[in-house]
């Protein structure tokens, strides 16, 4: 996960909490790579595997990060699926049974 770029991370945390996420995570990056590498690890079981492999590539998480192009001629689907799953994949992230379980992960700015 050495690949994780700031502005890899500050894109996830706006996906998932909009501008006051996007500020939230500029102001503590180094917690927040820490912690959105918990995260991943958590919220692996709990989402089917095609969302969760294609919003790990959109964000670089294990990975260079990729295009929505590059990830439907990867999965072969069209860049309308691709783009159809990374939603329902940042809806999933957004559910109420995931984010009681993973915001504090997120959210949390002491890295133990």
């Amino acid at each position: 996960m050495t690949n994780l770029s700031n502005d890899n991370i500050i894109n996830f945390y706006s996906a998932l909490f909009g501008d006051d996420g996007k500020e939230f995570a500029k102001q503590h990056i180094e917690a927040v790579k820490e912690n959105t590498i918990k995260y991943f690890k958590t919220m692996e079981d709990t989402m089917p595997k095609k969302e969760y492999n294609i919003i790990k590539k959109r964000f670089g998480i294990d990975s260079e990060v990729m295009t929505i192009n590059e990830i439907a001629e990867e999965q072969n689907i069209s860049r309308e699926d691709a783009s159809a799953l990374l939603g329902q994949a940042i809806r999933m992230l957004k559910h109420p049974s995931r984010s009681i379980k993973g915001y504090p992960i997120l959210l949390r700015l002491e890295n133990k």
